[in-house]
């Protein structure tokens, strides 16, 4: 009797123990089935559109290779669950610490330079061309693949505090650029003809939904993330590791946004309004 008891009392909670990784197993497929196919695609739109590669489009190209390559390294955590000799630790700690840092970065890049065209156009044509962006892009990188390295000392045991402050300062960089952004096209511009006015209006339009997208791709992503390693020397370790869990789920997920977005801007997708 007490043996039943007792099988029954530590069911419940093998299952629960086990359900984060069958969960965290889910998601890893689903990323790797929906965001490597997505993101292969993104790229050959943004290399084969118009003539060469636009440079309005660099730090988004960037930024889908970025995801391209978080999704690519999704089967190799799966590994792990199945054999200890098909884990490969040292590279999953590369490729996350990486991901982990130019995802974000990225997305904050895209966001200043929205901020300086909308608010400030003068200071943006200065910095419009290629060399400037690319000097970004590229140090933005070297940043990537430097936590990446760190990473994979530390793997699986990295302080994550040091991500936390990256999100936080990227939150709040993000937060003010898109808020500056929505404000000043709100606001209406004195001396334009209708036409004009009407082109403008159109415009407005098209800014205020990729701003509203940008700024609700970065809150599901960031947010939970900087609270929840902000909050990581105040919570007990199963507890740390079940919303690290969770806000990965809602991660993967969030980065489907902008790249399905990017679809419909482009009109490459399927679904069409009922006339």
């Amino acid at each position: 009797m007490n043996l039943s008891l007792t099988n029954a009392t530590l069911c419940p909670t093998d299952v629960w123990l086990k359900t984060p990784s069958i969960i965290c197993m889910g998601t890893y497929t689903v990323n790797f089935l929906v965001g490597f196919p997505l993101n292969c695609y993104i790229i050959k739109l943004y290399l084969t559109r118009g003539r060469g590669l636009d440079v309005s489009v660099l730090f988004a190209l960037s930024q889908s290779v970025a995801e391209l390559i978080f999704s690519t390294a999704a089967p190799l955590p799966i590994l792990c669950y199945v054999s200890d000799k098909l884990c490969f630790l040292n590279l999953i700690g590369f490729l996350v610490g990486s991901c982990m840092s130019a995802r974000p970065l990225f997305q904050c890049c895209i966001c200043v330079e929205r901020y300086l065209a909308v608010v400030h156009p003068v200071t943006f044509l200065k910095y419009k061309p290629m060399r400037y962006r690319l000097t970004c892009a590229v140090v933005v990188w070297m940043h990537a693949i430097a936590c990446g390295i760190i990473y994979v000392f530390y793997f699986p045991n990295m302080p994550h505090w040091i991500f936390g402050i990256m999100y936080i300062v990227i939150l709040i960089t993000d937060i003010f650029c898109c808020v500056s952004i929505l404000k000043a096209l709100c606001q209406p511009r004195p001396g334009m003809g209708q036409m004009e006015g009407v082109a403008m209006n159109a415009a407005k339009k098209k800014a205020f939904q990729l701003v509203s997208i940008n700024l609700l791709t970065f809150l599901m992503q960031i947010t939970p993330s900087a609270t929840i390693f902000g909050l990581q020397p105040s919570l007990c370790q199963f507890t740390f590791d079940v919303a690290v869990s969770s806000n990965f789920i809602t991660n993967i997920f969030a980065g489907f946004v902008q790249p399905v977005f990017f679809l419909h801007q482009a009109g490459k997708l399927t679904c069409r309004r009922c006339s």
